[in-house]
Protein backbone atom coordinates (compact mmCIF):
# COMPACT_ATOMS: atom_id res chain seq x y z
CA UNK A 1 0.00 0.00 0.00
CA UNK A 2 1.23 3.21 -0.82
CA UNK A 3 2.13 5.94 1.48
CA UNK A 4 -0.61 8.77 2.39
CA UNK A 5 -0.45 12.43 1.45
CA UNK A 6 -1.60 13.08 4.97
CA UNK A 7 1.49 10.64 5.85
CA UNK A 8 4.17 13.17 4.40
CA UNK A 9 1.55 15.93 6.26
CA UNK A 10 2.90 14.50 9.56
CA UNK A 11 6.51 13.43 8.82
CA UNK A 12 6.86 17.45 8.21
CA UNK A 13 4.93 18.04 11.60
CA UNK A 14 7.64 15.65 13.41
CA UNK A 15 10.77 17.07 11.46
CA UNK A 16 9.56 20.52 12.51
CA UNK A 17 9.01 19.70 16.27
CA UNK A 18 12.40 17.84 15.82
CA UNK A 19 14.55 20.82 14.06
CA UNK A 20 12.58 23.74 16.72
CA UNK A 21 13.39 21.39 19.58
CA UNK A 22 16.83 21.32 18.74
CA UNK A 23 16.94 25.12 17.98
CA UNK A 24 15.46 25.55 21.98
CA UNK A 25 18.13 23.21 22.97
CA UNK A 26 20.75 25.56 21.42
CA UNK A 27 19.77 28.57 23.17
CA UNK A 28 21.17 29.99 26.55
CA UNK A 29 18.89 28.46 28.92
CA UNK A 30 17.17 32.01 29.96
CA UNK A 31 16.22 32.55 26.20
CA UNK A 32 13.95 29.41 26.38
CA UNK A 33 12.11 31.80 29.17
CA UNK A 34 11.22 34.22 26.52
CA UNK A 35 7.34 35.07 25.54
CA UNK A 36 5.62 37.85 23.71
CA UNK A 37 2.06 38.83 24.29
CA UNK A 38 -0.25 37.14 22.14
CA UNK A 39 0.88 33.78 22.12
CA UNK A 40 0.59 30.53 24.47
CA UNK A 41 3.34 31.84 26.96
CA UNK A 42 7.48 30.98 27.10
CA UNK A 43 8.74 29.46 24.45
CA UNK A 44 9.75 26.45 26.32
CA UNK A 45 6.24 26.05 27.34
CA UNK A 46 4.51 26.44 24.71
CA UNK A 47 6.64 23.88 23.15
CA UNK A 48 5.51 21.62 25.80
CA UNK A 49 2.15 22.47 25.70
CA UNK A 50 2.56 21.34 21.43
CA UNK A 51 3.73 18.27 22.68
CA UNK A 52 1.30 17.56 25.42
CA UNK A 53 -1.23 18.25 22.61
CA UNK A 54 0.11 15.28 20.66
CA UNK A 55 -0.55 13.26 23.29
CA UNK A 56 -3.70 13.85 23.63
CA UNK A 57 -4.80 13.50 20.41
CA UNK A 58 -2.74 10.34 19.59
CA UNK A 59 -4.74 9.13 22.70
CA UNK A 60 -7.93 10.06 21.16
CA UNK A 61 -7.32 7.66 18.37
CA UNK A 62 -6.31 4.62 20.96
CA UNK A 63 -2.84 5.36 21.41
CA UNK A 64 -1.70 5.72 25.21
CA UNK A 65 -0.32 8.91 26.54
CA UNK A 66 3.37 8.21 26.90
CA UNK A 67 5.09 10.16 29.63
CA UNK A 68 5.11 14.09 30.71
CA UNK A 69 8.56 16.31 30.18
CA UNK A 70 7.47 18.61 33.52
CA UNK A 71 10.75 16.40 35.06
CA UNK A 72 11.54 19.76 36.53
CA UNK A 73 15.54 20.34 35.28
CA UNK A 74 15.54 22.15 31.85
CA UNK A 75 17.74 20.10 30.60
CA UNK A 76 15.64 16.93 31.47
CA UNK A 77 12.29 18.48 30.19
CA UNK A 78 14.29 18.82 26.80
CA UNK A 79 15.38 15.35 26.93
CA UNK A 80 11.85 14.04 28.13
CA UNK A 81 10.43 16.15 25.15
CA UNK A 82 12.87 14.94 22.62
CA UNK A 83 11.97 11.21 23.46
CA UNK A 84 7.91 12.10 23.39
CA UNK A 85 8.52 13.97 20.00
CA UNK A 86 9.62 10.83 18.55
CA UNK A 87 7.53 8.63 20.48
CA UNK A 88 4.83 10.47 19.06
CA UNK A 89 5.96 9.99 15.45
CA UNK A 90 6.33 6.46 15.42
CA UNK A 91 2.45 6.56 17.49
CA UNK A 92 0.82 8.84 14.24
CA UNK A 93 2.78 6.06 11.66
CA UNK A 94 0.67 3.70 13.47
CA UNK A 95 -2.58 5.35 13.73
CA UNK A 96 -2.13 6.83 10.02
CA UNK A 97 -1.47 3.20 8.89
CA UNK A 98 -5.36 2.05 9.97
CA UNK A 99 -7.18 5.44 8.54
CA UNK A 100 -7.90 3.98 5.56
CA UNK A 101 -10.27 2.19 7.24
CA UNK A 102 -12.51 4.48 7.92
CA UNK A 103 -11.52 7.95 8.21
CA UNK A 104 -14.86 9.46 8.90
CA UNK A 105 -15.14 6.99 12.06
CA UNK A 106 -16.44 9.63 14.99
CA UNK A 107 -14.30 9.22 18.23
CA UNK A 108 -15.45 10.64 21.73
CA UNK A 109 -13.75 12.46 24.21
CA UNK A 110 -14.28 14.31 27.41
CA UNK A 111 -12.47 16.96 28.68
CA UNK A 112 -11.48 17.72 32.13
CA UNK A 113 -14.74 19.86 32.96
CA UNK A 114 -17.23 17.48 31.48
CA UNK A 115 -17.60 18.93 27.89
CA UNK A 116 -18.09 16.02 24.90
CA UNK A 117 -16.48 16.32 21.96
CA UNK A 118 -17.70 13.71 18.98
CA UNK A 119 -15.37 14.14 15.97
CA UNK A 120 -14.18 12.32 13.08
CA UNK A 121 -10.48 11.02 13.13
CA UNK A 122 -9.88 12.94 9.89
CA UNK A 123 -10.63 16.33 11.81
CA UNK A 124 -8.72 15.53 14.34
CA UNK A 125 -5.77 14.39 12.52
CA UNK A 126 -6.65 17.80 11.28
CA UNK A 127 -6.55 19.61 14.34
CA UNK A 128 -3.15 18.15 15.28
CA UNK A 129 -1.43 19.31 12.39
CA UNK A 130 -3.16 23.02 12.67
CA UNK A 131 -2.53 22.97 16.95
CA UNK A 132 1.03 22.12 16.17
CA UNK A 133 1.76 24.92 13.34
CA UNK A 134 0.20 27.32 15.21
CA UNK A 135 2.23 26.76 18.24
CA UNK A 136 5.26 26.54 16.57
CA UNK A 137 4.55 30.41 14.73
CA UNK A 138 4.08 31.50 17.95
CA UNK A 139 7.81 29.91 19.20
CA UNK A 140 8.83 31.43 16.25
CA UNK A 141 7.50 34.66 16.13
CA UNK A 142 9.17 35.18 20.15
CA UNK A 143 12.60 33.95 19.32
CA UNK A 144 12.57 36.53 16.13
CA UNK A 145 11.02 39.32 18.22
CA UNK A 146 13.82 39.34 20.67
CA UNK A 147 16.33 38.83 18.05
CA UNK A 148 17.23 35.48 18.38
CA UNK A 149 17.42 33.30 15.64
CA UNK A 150 14.77 30.97 14.70
CA UNK A 151 15.00 27.73 12.16
CA UNK A 152 12.91 27.65 8.95
CA UNK A 153 10.00 24.90 9.58
CA UNK A 154 8.48 25.33 6.77
CA UNK A 155 7.41 22.59 3.88
CA UNK A 156 9.77 23.68 1.79
CA UNK A 157 12.46 23.53 3.97
CA UNK A 158 11.34 19.97 5.23
CA UNK A 159 11.14 18.71 1.59
CA UNK A 160 15.29 20.56 0.72
CA UNK A 161 16.13 18.60 4.65
CA UNK A 162 14.67 15.41 3.43
CA UNK A 163 15.37 15.46 0.03
CA UNK A 164 11.79 15.79 -1.15
CA UNK A 165 12.19 18.61 -3.37
CA UNK A 166 14.23 19.35 -5.33
CA UNK A 167 14.59 23.37 -6.27
CA UNK A 168 16.33 24.77 -9.52
CA UNK A 169 17.20 28.18 -10.17
CA UNK A 170 16.32 29.86 -13.52
CA UNK A 171 18.60 29.19 -16.37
Amino acid sequence: MARSALAEAFDHHAWANRTLLAALAALDPARRDVSLLGTYGTVIATFEHLVSGDGFYLATLGEPEEGDADTGDVHDRLGALAELVERHARAWERVLATLGEDPDRVVTDVDEAGWRRDASVGLRCAQALQHGTEHRAQILTALTFHGLAAPDLSVWAYGDATGRVLETPPS
